[in-house]
């Protein structure tokens, strides 16, 4: 049997988009305060578009869901888009049944819309440093 995989968290950016990567499991139990944490530092900073890749998630359940229309709600109302890249066919089909798949732009890694974007930089961590690049 498989060990579980906990969540990661990568924060980055997609050109000059604010960017999550997720990896792992985004389910009960696990801690999903680090991509709360991320998004609130990308809302904090004013940011008004935000790319989620969820390609590395491998399991999610209700609160795996519950979290990622938690990301919808801390970025406020001035939010003009949230991408959720590479969602997996499992994941767009319960967004789709719970009838929030509007709230979101999904696009594959290869679409017009991340070419656009640009490509993935990771965020360089210094001491001191808790700002996105």
């Amino acid at each position: 049997m498989d060990t579980p995989r906990a969540l990661t968290v990568a924060e980055g950016t997609f050109g000059v988009t604010p960017g999550i990567r997720l990896a792992g499991q985004l389910v009960f139990g696990h801690d999903l305060d680090a991509l709360r944490e991320a998004v609130n530092r990308v809302a904090s900073a004013g940011y008004r578009q935000l790319v989620v890749d969820l390609a590395a998630v491998d399991r999610f359940d209700s609160s795996g869901i519950a979290t990622i229309l938690d990301i919808k709600s801390a970025m406020g109302d001035a939010v003009e888009r949230i991408v959720l890249l590479d969602v997996p066919e499992r994941l767009q089909r319960a967004l789709a049944n719970f009838g929030v798949t509007s709230l979101f732009v999904t696009a594959a890694r290869q679409s017009d819309t991340v070419r656009a974007l640009g490509a993935w930089r990771p965020k360089v961590v210094r001491a001191g440093s808790d700002g996105l690049p």
